[in-house]
């Protein structure tokens, strides 16, 4: 039976000739046996299947031995039906003697139990009434008991609850002065705009701090843009970003260092050093992905480097992108001959500027936001529709248009990302 119910339902998956082998094998197996209702429903399994699967030779043979054994097993069950028929009648003669002989004993005995009855019925009542009692009375105790119990267990977790929620308290004040403390170490997108006027900087982080973050400088002739996207988010996130702006910041501010490529060389030297990285025993595996531009004016070029995060370059309506390395800034990991992660070399891309060109800086957290209705991701190709179909407007128009899709996208869903875009005219 196994067998043949394993042979329907890969029949009803679609799966015939799977189907086939195990409706053989059940079969094989009731007629061994002699299992003439199972050798039946075989023979009409295999005959629907035979006939779904448009093989009407086969399905004609099973259906005629479907008849045939069908037709057995009605000839059997009659002759069983009239062997029982003349067993039952010889029996109902015997018991009509049987019942006459013994009518009268019964009526006595009737009377005799009737009066045995009563008697047991009163003694039962009697021993019903104190069993209930004394389950009445223990169901009392254990009630008591229980309300004693629950009532010692609410006040204990009352309190409980008041102390998480005073601990609670504590942690949300302290992160939320957290997130003073970042933001002051951000520069003002105001203030941003003073050197790069038509621009913007959409930062929106998941949480109360973030694992993005921004930076810009400017040094001698240059501006240095980057965005940066460490990892996970919230406080874990936010230490790392606290790491990577004072790199940052003696990387480029103290030892001038301008070439991107060089660096998030030096960065990435930096965050395995900070973190204690080249160690094999080291806890921390966390690391960033950047996009860093630096833009001359004065050459009329832009040099950019990424890892793992690429450059969006809009010019003439057409946008292209400038990849990034496959590799990422900091990470952890053993040193080894193989690969030193302290010696990697990051590409440093040179592009002419061009009349009213755009760029794009950003992490992965916009692209990659649910819909709140069938869990579909934005995605990268969405995210560059919605850069070009935008490009008549002024970058803060740009960035309005990119709040409100990103809100109408996410429907009642969370935001799963920090969300870091950075755009600007050049």
């Amino acid at each position: 039976m196994s067998y043949n119910n394993i042979g329907d339902t890969y029949s009803k998956l679609g799966s015939v000739e799977k189907a086939i082998d195990y409706l053989n094998q059940s079969l094989v197996l009731f007629t061994e046996i002699g299992q003439k209702n199972g050798i039946k429903e075989s023979y009409v399994s295999l005959y629907k299947l035979y006939d779904k699967k448009g093989d009407y030779q086969q399905a004609l043979k099973y259906h005629k031995l479907f008849s045939d054994i069908k037709d057995s097993l009605l000839n059997e069950q009659s002759g069983k039906q009239i062997a029982e028929m003349d067993a039952k009648y010889e029996s109902e003669e015997k018991e009509k003697n049987i019942e006459l002989l013994t009518k009268d004993k019964a009526l006595q005995q009737a009377d005799l139990n009737k009066q045995k009855f009563i008697r047991n019925g009163f003694i039962a009542g009697l021993i019903i009434t104190l069993l209930l009692a004394i389950i009445l009375y223990n169901r009392f105790s254990i009630k008591k008991k229980l309300f004693t119990t629950l009532t010692s267990a609410n006040n204990e977790l009352i309190q409980k609850n008041t102390l998480i929620e005073k601990q609670k308290e504590k942690i949300i004040d302290s992160i939320t002065y957290a997130q003073h403390i970042q933001q002051s170490i951000l520069i003002e997108e105001s203030e941003i705009q003073k050197i790069l006027p038509d621009s913007f900087v959409y930062y929106q982080p998941k949480d109360i701090v973030s694992g993005d973050f921004y930076w810009c400088s400017k040094i001698e002739d240059k501006i240095i843009l980057a965005a940066i996207d460490c990892t996970g988010h919230g406080v874990p996130g936010a230490f790392m970003s606290m790491i990577g702006n004072t790199l940052l910041n003696q990387i480029v501010n103290e030892k001038h260092i301008t070439m991107p490529s060089e660096i998030l060389r030096q960065l990435n030297i930096g965050i395995y050093q900070a973190l204690h990285q080249e160690k094999e025993e080291t806890l921390s595996r966390d690391g960033m992905d950047i996009a860093l531009c630096s833009i001359d004016y004065k050459n009329d070029q832009l040099e950019y480097a990424g890892a793992q995060n690429p450059l969006y370059i809009v010019s003439n309506n057409e946008l292209t992108v400038a990849k990034a390395d496959r590799q990422t800034i900091g990470g952890g990991g053993m040193i080894s001959k193989k690969e030193n992660p302290l010696k990697r070399e990051y590409t440093n891309h040179v592009i002419p500027i061009k009349k009213n060109m755009c760029i794009y800086l950003f992490s992965d957290g916009y692209m990659d936001q649910f819909r709140g209705s069938d869990r579909k991701k934005f995605g990268i190709q969405q995210f560059k529709d919605l850069i070009l179909a935008n490009q008549s407007l002024s970058m803060q128009k740009q960035k309005e248009v990119m709040v409100i899709e990103h809100e109408n996208w996410k429907e009642n869903a969370h935001q799963i990302d920090d969300i870091l875009i950075i755009g600007l005219r050049l």
